[in-house]
Parts: C-alpha cells; sequence; structure tokens
C-alpha cells in the first residue's frame, strides 16, 4: 500500500518562507525592489531551471555565507506569488489584483515554468478578468503580443478588439501599443473598421512614435520628416489593404504629400486593380468584414485566381471569356460561373518555336483549338476558333530537296470563326460565309483558315478577306511578334449537356417558321382552308425543333472528342430526311385540298429552316 501525503508537504515547506527570522535556516536573499526574500537554494534549484542558473557562480554575489540575487525590475507582489508557487505548488489569484495577475503570468515565463503555470494563468484572466482586459486594452495586448506562449490570452483579446475596434483605435494611450501588437490587429481580416479610418489612425500612431517628433500640422512637414514617417510606417504598408479602399478617397491620398509613403510598386498595382480587378497578377489580402464587397470576395478571388492559371502572355481572362462566347454563339461575353470551357495552352511561339513542324508536332489532332497571334509592330491581337483538328493533309510529292509536299485538304465547318481584339473599333467577330472553305490541312502551312488567316513560315502571316464575314486585318503579309495555340475542353460535361439543351431558342424557331409561313397563308387565304396553314406551320416548329436538338447534341460532342469529318457532314442526312418526309406528307395532303404549287412552296419553307438551323442554339439566324 502506498501513502501520499502531498498537502502536508505543501504546507511544511510554506512554512519554511514563513519562518525565515532564523540566519541558519536560509541561505539566499533575493532583492526585489526594495523588498528582500529569504529561500533556500536547494529548493530553488530543483523546482526552478532559472535559479538553478542563477545560483550559478557567474550570476549570483556571496555576503556573509548568503548568495545575493537582484530582480529589479519586477514588483514584491509578483515575486511572492512566484515564490510561494515553487514552494507550496499551489496558486491564488483571488487575493491579487488583474494587473499583479498579468505581471505574473509575464513572471512565470520569465522562470521557465511554462507549461505548470501559462495556461492556468491564461485561462483565469480570461474567465474572470475580463472586464478589466477590455478596460485596460492597450496594456493587455501589449502583453499578450510580447511572447509566443501567451496565445490564447492574444486571440481573446485580438478577437474583442476586431469586434469593438474603436476600443483600441480611440484610447488615449493608442499611440503607446506595441508596433507588434498593432501589425497583430492589421492582420485580422475580421477587424470591423473601414479601411479608411484604419489608414488615418496609423498615420496618426506613426506621428506620435516618430523619431524626431512631428508636428500635429501635417501642412507643416518637411521632405524629411515624411522620409522618416516613412521609415516608422514601413512594416505596416503591406497589412493595409489599399485595394479595397474607394478609388475615389485613394485618388485623393496620391494627391497629397503622404503619397511619398507608399512604395511605386504598391501604387501603380492599386491603379491597375481600380480600373481592372482582374488585371493584376499578384496574391491580394481580402477586404475586411467591415468592407461591403467581401460578400462576393472569395468568387472574386477564385476569378483572379483562375485569371493567374491561365496560361497566356498575349490575352487575359476577359478576352478568353468573351471568346468562349462566341463559341457558343452568344452577343455577350461568359462570366467566370458560366464559361463551360477550359483552355489549355498547346504552344507559345516564343517558347516552342515558330516553325510549322512545331505547330503540327504539338496541335494535330487535339480537337477545338483556339489560335491567337500579337502583331508585331501594333496592339492589334487576331485569331481564329477551329471547331475540329488540325492536321495535315495528303503528301503528293517531295520538293527538290526531299522535303514533303503536302496538298490541300479542305475541312467542312460552319461553326469557325475569326476574331480581332484589342483593337480602336472594339472586338471584331467574322463568322464563316463559306464552310467548304474555312479551315484547310496542310503540312506545308500552321494554322490555314482559308485564306483569311494563314501561317505560311516561321512568323510571317497572310489574310485576305474571302470566306469569313468581315477583314480582321488589312495587312495582307504580317510578321506575329508571338502567337498561341489553346485547346479548348469542356470542365464539366454534364453541366455542358444540361446548359446547351435548355438555351434552345423556341421564340426564335417559331420565329422562324412563323415567318415563312405567313408567306404561305397569304397563298393559302386564297387557295385553300385556313387548317393547311396551321398544319404547315406547325410541321415547320417540330423540323427546327428537331434540327436545333440536333445540332446542340453534335456542338457538345464536337468539343468532347475528337472528329475528322465537319459537323456540317452530319447534319446533311437528317436534314434532307426530314425535309422529304414532311414535303411527302404535305404532297399527299396537297393533292387533295391545294393547287400543285403548295409542294414547291413547302419545300422551299423546309429548306430555308434547314438552312437557318446551322446555329446550335438558333437565336441568331432565327431573329429577323
Amino acid at each position: 500500500m502506498t501513502y501520499n501525503s502531498w498537502s502536508d508537504l505543501s504546507k511544511d515547506l510554506s512554512s519554511l518562507l514563513e519562518n525565515d527570522d532564523n540566519d541558519n535556516d536560509y541561505n539566499v536573499i533575493i532583492k526585489v525592489g526594495k523588498k528582500e526574500f529569504h529561500a533556500h537554494s536547494n529548493i530553488l534549484r530543483s523546482r526552478c531551471s532559472y535559479f538553478r542558473n542563477a545560483l550559478s557562480n557567474k550570476w549570483s554575489n556571496n555576503e556573509k555565507n548568503k548568495i545575493i540575487l537582484s530582480k529589479p525590475n519586477m514588483r514584491p507582489e509578483v515575486f511572492s506569488v512566484i515564490l510561494k508557487y515553487i514552494y507550496s505548488g499551489s496558486l491564488n489569484f483571488d487575493e491579487s489584483s488583474p494587473q499583479i495577475t498579468l505581471e505574473i503570468l509575464v513572471a512565470s515565463d520569465e522562470f521557465i515554468i511554462l507549461e505548470k503555470l501559462i495556461d492556468p494563468i491564461q485561462t483565469y484572466i480570461i474567465e474572470k478578468q475580463s472586464e478589466w482586459l477590455q478596460l485596460n486594452i492597450i496594456n493587455s495586448l501589449n502583453v499578450a503580443c510580447q511572447n509566443d506562449h501567451f496565445t490564447r490570452l492574444r486571440n481573446h483579446i485580438i478577437k474583442f478588439v476586431c469586434k469593438k475596434p474603436y476600443l483600441l483605435f480611440r484610447s488615449i494611450d493608442f499611440p503607446q501599443l506595441e508596433k507588434s501588437a498593432l501589425i497583430y490587429i492589421l492582420k485580422e481580416d475580421d477587424l470591423e473598421l473601414k479601411e479608411i479610418e484604419i489608414w488615418e489612425n496609423i498615420i496618426n500612431w506613426g506621428v506620435a512614435n516618430n523619431n524626431p517628433k512631428l508636428s500635429q500640422d501635417r501642412t507643416k512637414w518637411t521632405d524629411n520628416d515624411l522620409l522618416a514617417l516613412k521609415n516608422t510606417l514601413c512594416d505596416f504598408i503591406p497589412f493595409i489593404r489599399f485595394f479595397h479602399m474607394p478609388s475615389n478617397y485613394y485618388d485623393e491620398l496620391m494627391r497629397t504629400p503622404l503619397e511619398i509613403i507608399l512604395p511605386k510598386r504598391l501604387k501603380k498595382n492599386v491603379r491597375k486593380y481600380h480600373l481592372d480587378p482582374h488585371v493584376i497578377n499578384i496574391q491580394i489580402l481580402p477586404p475586411r468584414i467591415s468592407d461591403p464587397k467581401r460578400i462576393t470576395w472569395r468568387m472574386e478571388e477564385a476569378i483572379r485566381e483562375r485569371g493567374r492559371q491561365f496560361d497566356s502572355n498575349i490575352i487575359n481572362f476577359n478576352d478568353i471569356n468573351r471568346i468562349a462566347g462566341w463559341i457558343d454563339y452568344r452577343w455577350e461575353p461568359y462570366s467566370y460561373q458560366e464559361n463551360p470551357f477550359e483552355f489549355k495552352l498547346l504552344l507559345r511561339g516564343s517558347r516552342d518555336g515558330f516553325d510549322v513542324d512545331t505547330f503540327h508536332n504539338l496541335c494535330d489532332n487535339k480537337g477545338a483549338t483556339i489560335i491567337v497571334v500579337k502583331v508585331q509592330g501594333s496592339r492589334k491581337i487576331i485569331g481564329g476558333y477551329n471547331p475540329i483538328n488540325w492536321g495535315k493533309g495528303k503528301i503528293i510529292g517531295h520538293d527538290y530537296y526531299g522535303r514533303i509536299i503536302y496538298q490541300d485538304y479542305k475541312c467542312y465547318t460552319s461553326n469557325s470563326f475569326l476574331f480581332s481584339i484589342k483593337d480602336l473599333n472594339g472586338p471584331t467577330l467574322s463568322r464563316v460565309n463559306s464552310s467548304i472553305e474555312s479551315i484547310y490541312w496542310n503540312g506545308n502551312k500552321g494554322p490555314y483558315f482559308g485564306s483569311d488567316l494563314c501561317m505560311k513560315n516561321s512568323s510571317i502571316w497572310n489574310s485576305t478577306h474571302r470566306f469569313y464575314e468581315h477583314r480582321i486585318i488589312w495587312d495582307e503579309t504580317f510578321f506575329a511578334e508571338d502567337y498561341e495555340v489553346f485547346q479548348v475542353s469542356i470542365k464539366n460535361h454534364e453541366i455542358r449537356r444540361k446548359q446547351m439543351f435548355e438555351n434552345v431558342d423556341y421564340k426564335g424557331i417559331f420565329c422562324a417558321s412563323s415567318n415563312i409561313s405567313f408567306v404561305m397563308f397569304l397563298y393559302y387565304s386564297f387557295f385553300t382552308s385556313f387548317k393547311v396553314y396551321i398544319l404547315t406551320l406547325v410541321g415547320q416548329l417540330i423540323v427546327n425543333w428537331v434540327l436545333s436538338y440536333y445540332q446542340c447534341y453534335y456542338q457538345e460532342r464536337l468539343l468532347d472528342k475528337v472528329f475528322y469529318v465537319d459537323i456540317a457532314l452530319k447534319l446533311v442526312p437528317p436534314i434532307l430526311a426530314i425535309a422529304i418526309i414532311f414535303s411527302g406528307i404535305t404532297y399527299i395532303y396537297s393533292l387533295i385540298t391545294t393547287p400543285i404549287g403548295l409542294i414547291g412552296v413547302f419545300i422551299f419553307s423546309i429548306f430555308i429552316c434547314a438552312k437557318k438551323s446551322s446555329n446550335p442554339y438558333g437565336h441568331l439566324n432565327y431573329r429577323y
């Protein structure tokens, strides 16, 4: 059986402190302020590593066989509690004031008895003396931020300051706040104070703590005063959210002498950010909780992050959203949330080379691609979209030097397009006029959009106006400063498929059918009954609806898989079949009810509908 009487032992050791009048009983004198404490070296050494070092010959002085130690920077009330804990192993904070308790926390760290005292003291202060902390916020925060072991207390005070920042920033003792403590506060995203007010308070703190002292009248500051203030505040600048200040306030700040405090690079980036938040490619701090923009910040940050991940030296994320909209026949660019496409860089001329072989090695058989070209000697950026593969075509022989000669291979597509951006007249979109010659394959040439845009050799490009709607550049021959090729793929096939079928323009389908049928109605009004007109209109609606869905399906598959045959070829058989079926039905009916001329009018209307259905959404060509 084991019997422990720790409480008796604690009482007996404590009695040594209370009965220290006998000179033979103690051998250590500790001078704290104006008071002396008597102690026993063996107990001090065994209980505290601090005294283990302090009682060595290097630290202590001997006087009349007594070891003399001195602690002039500590209150006697604080040391008394520490010494009592060393002897008895117990603490009683109820008899100590909050200020003494806070100083005991600091002393416990100094005497290196961390795990035994620091956590319990922090808990006691937080639970029992929270009101005092609020009333003495500056002193409490200075203490809590001076040591990494006081994390619990520091987090508690900072959380309170974030909710009620005016207790800190409007305190008359605010200039006495330590720099390290102020930086902890500035790092907080949840600080409920406008950035403008934060900045003004930082200026006031700097003025009060600057050496030499600055005048409170800012109009009297000299250039040397401003440079001195800049040095005082330089550690705070990275934690001020200048990017989220109102642009009018920031512009006004830049017109004051205080603008010298901000680094030139920061001022340049803030100016860019206020013009377009997605332009800069640096990580910036989010808005604070008091900023209304904080609600959408995460989404905006995701946009910026995706913009940083979009690897291009020629176009930015806004440009690629516009091009994605053109791919889907949209008038407006896609937003970040809506954009269904991903763009993977396959080739960059300045990195991989401008020769034709490099293009075919890196870009052939990759499916849909976007080409962008930076025209040398201008700001103009042009390019094109190819919804099918690139390839080399058929070999027809070799030249005098043994090089392979390829024959032009026409690829039929009506969904390719050319474009021009960064132009003074705004973006230009040029869709296909002749789907038969919209895309060519030729192993001796690079990207080949008919004769409207073609890379002939190295960085030399040619451009005319033949097979697309508009001319995208007036120079027939020009040099590329750089060019890039991006593979176009779908981020989420299920969402994409749902999105495409939900966006079929039923109104457009009805408009196309009704416009054609209106002409027929005038004819039927004279020769037959109104029922025939209704039947014809319903038939045309069904034809257009089926064709639009059929196009949607293949438009989605076109970016999902690699196709060697253009989408237009796949649509010809079903369009003809549908036209023949409905024409046949109407022909049989017309033999009974209408003149033979009805057949020709109906077949004409069916083929017009089929032609107008080449748009997968239908909403461009169906609107008259």
